[in-house]
C-alpha cells in the first residue's frame, strides 16, 4: 500500500508540475519562432504543441505507474486505445480541417483527450503541497533525469512534425504524419501485447536478481519481433503508394511513398519498443535522458544543415537512419547491463 501510495503521489506530482512545464514552453516558442508565424492561422497549432507534449509526457508517467504497480492488463489495454483514438481523430478531423493540418491536430487532441481521462481517473484525495516539497526532495534521480527524459521524449514524438514544419510546407507533414500513424498503428497493437508479457517477466525475473534469465528472454523477443517487422515493413513500403492512391486518392499517393524512407527507423525502434522500461528497471534512467537528449539534437542539426541542400524525402531518411543507430546504440547498451550483471 506504502509504495502505491508513492507512486500516486509521484504522478499528482507531475500533473500538478505540467502548468509550470507549459508556461516554459510558451516563452521559448513565442522566442524562437517569426513573428510572422505567430500572426498566422498555425498559432493555433503552437499553442496545442505545449498542451500536447505534456499530456504525452502524463500518459507516459502514467504508464510507468501502471508498470510499477504490476498493473499489465490495463496496461495493454491502454496502449490498444491510444493508438486507435489517434486514428479515429486522423480520419474524423479530416472532414473538418485541411487534411494536412487535420494530421498534426488529431495526435495534439488525442493525447489532451487522453490526459483528461488520466487526469479524471486519478485521485487527488489527501493530496496536499507539502508531499510536493517531499516528493521532490526524496525523489531527486526521478526529478532530474527521468521527468525531463520523458517530457523530452513527448517532444520528440509531437514536437518532430513541428521541427518539419518549420522547414518544410505543410502538405509534406501531413503526408509525413498519416504515412507514420497508419504504420505505427497495426505494429503497436501487437508490440504493446508483446511489451505487457515481457514486462510482467523481466520485473518479477530482477526483482529475483536472475539477470541471465532476462538477457535471454530480451534476445529471444527481439529476434522474434524482427522476423515480423521485417517482412512487413517490406511489404508495407512495396505496396503502401498503390494502397494509399485507392483509399484516399491520388493525392495521398505520395504519403505511401514515404514510408521506405522512414521504415529503417520504425523497424529498430520497434525492436526496442516492448522492451523499453528495461531502463527504468536496471535504474539507467541517466542514459534514457542523454538517448533523448541526443535524439533531438541529431534532428536539429540534420534539418538545419541539410534542408536546402537535399529533398525533403532524402533529409528525412538521413534523419531515419541517424534515430535508428540511437535505438541500436540504445539496445545495445541495455543488453550489455544485463549481461554484465548476470556474471
Amino acid at each position: 500500500y506504502d509504495t502505491e501510495k508513492k507512486i500516486n503521489n509521484i504522478l499528482n506530482t507531475i500533473i500538478i508540475l505540467q502548468p509550470l512545464f507549459i508556461v516554459l514552453s510558451y516563452v521559448f516558442l513565442f522566442l524562437a519562432v517569426s513573428f510572422d508565424l505567430l500572426m498566422s492561422n498555425d498559432i493555433y497549432m503552437l499553442i496545442l504543441v505545449p498542451i500536447g507534449s505534456s499530456s504525452l509526457a502524463i500518459y507516459m508517467a502514467y504508464t510507468t505507474k501502471l508498470n510499477k504497480l504490476s498493473n499489465y492488463n490495463f496496461l495493454v489495454k491502454l496502449k490498444v486505445i491510444v493508438p486507435m483514438i489517434i486514428l479515429f481523430f486522423s480520419v474524423s478531423l479530416a472532414f473538418i480541417f485541411d487534411r494536412n493540418y487535420s494530421q498534426i491536430y488529431s495526435f495534439l487532441i488525442a493525447y489532451i483527450i487522453i490526459f483528461l481521462l488520466i487526469f479524471f481517473k486519478t485521485s487527488f484525495q489527501n493530496f496536499k503541497l507539502s508531499i510536493i516539497k517531499n516528493i521532490l526532495v526524496d525523489n531527486k534521480r526521478f526529478l532530474i533525469y527521468s521527468l525531463p527524459s520523458d517530457i523530452l521524449n513527448s517532444f520528440n514524438n509531437i514536437g518532430f512534425p513541428i521541427l518539419l514544419y518549420y522547414f518544410y510546407d505543410l502538405k509534406a507533414v501531413g503526408l509525413y504524419f498519416l504515412a507514420m500513424k497508419l504504420v505505427k498503428a497495426p505494429t503497436s497493437l501487437i508490440l504493446s501485447s508483446i511489451s505487457h508479457v515481457y514486462n510482467q517477466q523481466a520485473s518479477d525475473l530482477i526483482n529475483q536478481h536472475r539477470y541471465q534469465k532476462v538477457f535471454n528472454l530480451t534476445r529471444t523477443l527481439q529476434f522474434k519481433i524482427a522476423l515480423y517487422l521485417l517482412p512487413f515493413l517490406i511489404l508495407v513500403s512495396l505496396l503502401a503508394p498503390t494502397a494509399f492512391d485507392l483509399v484516399f486518392g491520388d493525392n495521398w499517393r505520395a504519403s505511401g511513398e514515404l514510408i521506405k524512407y522512414f521504415a529503417v527507423f520504425i523497424f529498430f525502434n520497434g525492436i526496442y519498443s516492448p522492451i523499453s522500461q528495461i531502463g527504468n528497471f536496471l535504474e539507467k534512467q541517466n542514459i534514457l535522458l542523454f538517448f533523448n537528449l541526443s535524439l533531438i539534437f541529431s534532428n536539429l542539426i540534420i534539418f538545419v544543415s541539410l534542408n536546402n541542400m537535399f529533398s525533403f524525402e532524402n533529409v528525412l531518411l538521413i534523419s531515419s537512419i541517424s534515430g535508428a543507430i540511437h535505438f541500436i546504440w540504445l539496445n545495445f547498451f541495455m543488453n550489455k547491463q544485463l549481461k554484465l550483471k548476470s556474471k
